[in-house]
């Protein structure tokens, strides 16, 4: 209980320490704010942040604020990540004994905070096209466009809010055979309930392809239609 109190309390950290999570931990590496020296975190001991060249200590205050994560759990985590890039791994979650907000943690530690987090997110995805076929009962058809992405903390675990852009103007659909066609007027008159199923697709193909599979996030989806 006292982890998930901590946690609660990290975005608060963040926002009031935003200087200090992105100048000293950047992709994996910790730069000590007095001399300059740099080494991987994954290479750290288990003083992570104190400089082996002045011996600062260059610990984030929002790490301090937290319950500290072993360094032997941490070096596991770090390695794979050195290896493998940023990404959700039940395997090695497993391997390190750690929970999953543990984890997600771990993912911010590594890159140098929320903020870091989502920049790598928007570097990977921003302004992707995607499509969707046949998708769902109706079996539509349309491409989407991501425009806006921000990671946030929800209760104890790493969610990110999506904004899309569907374009309408060439949504189609597949009737009894099997053709590609305009929308019934049935679905023009409902087309909430088009919407809806829009939405529900877009969410399931950025969760399982995507966001759900790489990082272990759930995905909250606003639309707009251009």
């Amino acid at each position: 209980m006292k982890l998930r109190t901590e946690l609660l309390r990290i975005q608060e950290v963040m926002n009031v320490k935003k200087t200090l999570i992105t100048e000293e931990v950047i992709d994996g590496k910790i730069i000590c704010d007095n001399c300059g020296w740099e080494w991987k975190m994954s290479e750290g001991g288990n003083d992570l942040y104190i400089c082996h060249k002045c011996d600062h200590d260059n610990t984030p205050e929002w790490i301090k604020k937290l319950n500290p994560i072993p360094p032997h759990k941490k070096k596991i985590v770090f390695k794979f990540f050195d290896k493998k890039g940023v990404r959700y791994s039940k395997n090695i979650q497993d391997f390190a004994k750690l929970n999953e907000s543990q984890f997600f943690l771990l993912m911010y530690e590594y890159l140098g905070g929320v903020q870091k987090f989502t920049e790598m997110l928007q570097k990977k995805f921003l302004g992707k096209k995607y499509t969707c076929n046949e998708c769902g009962y109706g079996k539509y058809n349309f491409t989407y466009k991501i425009w806006s992405i921000n990671a946030s903390w929800e209760g104890d675990y790493l969610g990110h809010y999506i904004e899309v852009d569907v374009d309408v103007l060439h949504l189609t659909r597949i009737d009894s055979n099997g053709q590609e066609t305009q929308l019934t007027e049935f679905e023009s008159e409902h087309w909430d309930e088009v919407e809806d199923k829009i939405r529900e697709n877009i969410k399931d193909q950025l969760d399982e392809n995507i966001f759900y599979d790489l990082y272990g996030m759930e995905t909250q989806v606003g639309i707009s239609f251009a």
